[in-house]
């Protein structure tokens, strides 16, 4: 799949994220998997699934906050 994202701060956020994170967004946000599949697929429940996607998207919001005041 292709996914085309306008937003450069975005891109530059997840570029910096390791494959296993971007994969558990993309998976959440554009493919629409529930929790509970995404926690089987890495051998997790689906809270710690819940869990760490949210910690990745408190990671990118502090990276493009991050890239935004250097700019």
């Amino acid at each position: 799949d292709t996914v085309i994202l306008s937003n450069g701060l975005l891109v530059q956020a997840l570029s910096r994220l390791p494959a296993q994170k971007q994969e558990m967004l993309y998976l959440s946000f554009f493919k629409r998997m529930p929790q509970h599949e995404i926690g089987r697929r890495y051998g997790r429940s689906r809270s710690a699934a819940g869990y760490h996607i949210r910690k990745v998207l408190r990671q990118l919001q502090a990276e493009m906050e991050g890239m935004a005041y250097e700019k």
